[in-house]
C-alpha cells in the first residue's frame, strides 16, 4: 500500500544503490520532554542527515505538553509538514505510551471507565496506599485508590496438612447492612475498582 515500487516486476540498480524514503529506517522517535518546533525542526534534520527514511512520534515518559491538546496536535502538522518537504515519512504512534486506550489517562479520568478487578488480601488498604495510587496518568499499573467497597470477610484455616478451610462471615452491603447469601444484587453492593477483601487467619 505505502510502498508502490513494490509492483515494479525488478529492483532497478539505482533503486538498490539510492533507496527512497520507504525503503529506509524510521525510527521510534521518543517525544518525552517539552516540544517546541523549532528543536523538532532540528531533529528532523538529524534524522535526515543520517540517511532515515522517516520517523514514528511516539509518545513517552516526560513529555510535559497536553497529551491530544490544539497544541500537541499543532506539533504533530508541523513534523508532517517537515516530513513531506523533506521527502520523508512521517508516522504517528496510536496512543500515549501503553496499553492503548486510556489516551493518556483522558479516558479513564472519569472512574466508570476504568478497569474494576476483586482484591483479596489480609490486610486493609491504608490511606498512605490511596494517595499514592491516585494519580492520573497512562502508565499500566494497578494499585488502590481506597475507593473500594468491602464485599465480603472469610475466616480462613489451614489444617495439620497444610490444606485451607474457609468460612464466609456475613457479607455487608456499603451502608453497613447485613446481607445474607440470597439476598439478590442491588444499587448498594457495587464494585469498584481495588475493591477489598478480607482474609482473616487463625
Amino acid at each position: 500500500m505505502f510502498y508502490k515500487k513494490n509492483s515494479a516486476p525488478s529492483l532497478s540498480d539505482e533503486l538498490f544503490k539510492r533507496p527512497t524514503s520507504e525503503y529506509r529506517g524510521t525510527p521510534f522517535w521518543a517525544w518525552n520532554s517539552h516540544l517546541e518546533a523549532d528543536e523538532l525542526s532540528r531533529q528532523i534534520d538529524i534524522f535526515k542527515e543520517m540517511g532515515l527514511g522517516g520517523f514514528h512520534m511516539h509518545v513517552r515518559t516526560g513529555l510535559s505538553n497536553a497529551y491530544l491538546s490544539d497544541e500537541f496536535m499543532g506539533l504533530v502538522r508541523h513534523c508532517v509538514d517537515k516530513a513531506k518537504k523533506e521527502d520523508m515519512l512521517a508516522y504517528l504512534y496510536d496512543e500515549d505510551r501503553w496499553p492503548s486506550g486510556a489516551a493518556g489517562g483522558l479516558v479513564t479520568k472519569d472512574e466508570q471507565y476504568r478497569a474494576r478487578c476483586l482484591l483479596m488480601t489480609a490486610e486493609p488498604c491504608s490511606l498512605d496506599e490511596a494517595e499514592k495510587a491516585d494519580v492520573i496518568d497512562s502508565r499500566a499499573e494497578g494499585g488502590r485508590n481506597g475507593k473500594g467497597y468491602l464485599i465480603a470477610c472469610y475466616d480462613v484455616r489451614l489444617d495439620s496438612d497444610g490444606y485451607a478451610s474457609a468460612k464466609m462471615m456475613m457479607p455487608r452491603v456499603s451502608n453497613g447492612t447485613p446481607i445474607s447469601r440470597s439476598t439478590p444484587p442491588r444499587r448498594g453492593i457495587t464494585i469498584r475498582p481495588m475493591s477489598t477483601l478480607l482474609i482473616k487467619r487463625r
